[in-house]
């Protein structure tokens, strides 16, 4: 199978903001099976151009293209998958060590759903599927081991009981349903009820869960850029 993209070189295009170097990159992501928690997802990492560590695939996000178009072609040219850009996961500023220069990093989820036998940078990087808990070890960057940190979970919400007026820190996460049980801990006092998530949006009284929804429903939802 042929590249999908040619590699762009040189920095003519590149942006910046406020001296900050803008960078923008993917963790691509499989599932093993059914569900969607952490331990049931691999993750793509690839090898750093310079050292022996591995990495995500991340570079310049260029001005005559958007930020969604930048971190799928990174990761053409870099890792050889292809597949769908999700919600952003966060921005992390960071100093380049060979470069001695901040940068704005931009990471994305991307769910691959082809891998090429042939891209840009086969020539000269390694890339391996792994767990998530095998590329937190393996990963030397503390922006790109937090960009995985937030993959793995809807967000974190900070809210304020109102039966006990205290703070809470509050993570959602996704959970893709396999086995209903008839027999549960709760099941004397509590109620369960399938529904639209337009349903759910009108039903809950908390806005944090309406918010973790929202993610949710914006992650199944967002559309795939084209290059």
């Amino acid at each position: 199978m042929m590249c999908l993209v040619s590699p762009r070189t040189g920095r003519h295009l590149q942006r910046y903001d406020k001296g900050c170097r803008q960078v923008v990159g993917c963790i691509p992501y499989r599932y093993k099976s059914k569900g969607i928690q952490d331990k049931e997802i691999e993750v793509l990492v690839i090898s750093a151009q310079k050292g022996q560590g591995m990495q995500f695939p991340k570079g310049g996000w260029e001005i005559d293209e958007s930020m969604e178009q930048a971190a799928l072609r990174e990761t053409i040219e870099e890792a050889g998958v292809v597949g769908n850009v999700e919600s952003k996961l966060g921005k992390w500023v960071y100093k380049s060590k060979s470069q001695a220069i901040m940068h704005e990093g931009y990471m994305f989820p991307l769910l691959v759903n082809k891998q090429l036998d042939n891209w840009p940078e086969m020539n000269f990087r390694k890339r391996r599927w792994m767990t998530v808990a095998e590329a937190k070890e393996i990963c030397p960057h503390a922006w790109m081991k937090e960009a995985l940190d937030v993959l793995s979970k809807l967000g974190k919400w900070v809210y304020k009981s109102k039966s006990q007026a205290i703070m809470h820190e509050g993570y959602m996460f996704p959970l893709l349903v396999n086995k209903q049980l008839d027999n549960w801990p709760e099941m004397n006092f509590r109620k369960r009820r399938w529904m639209t998530v337009a349903e759910a949006k009108e039903i809950c009284p908390h806005a944090w869960m309406k918010e973790a929804l929202d993610v949710l429903v914006c992650r199944q939802t967002q559309p795939q850029p084209k290059l």
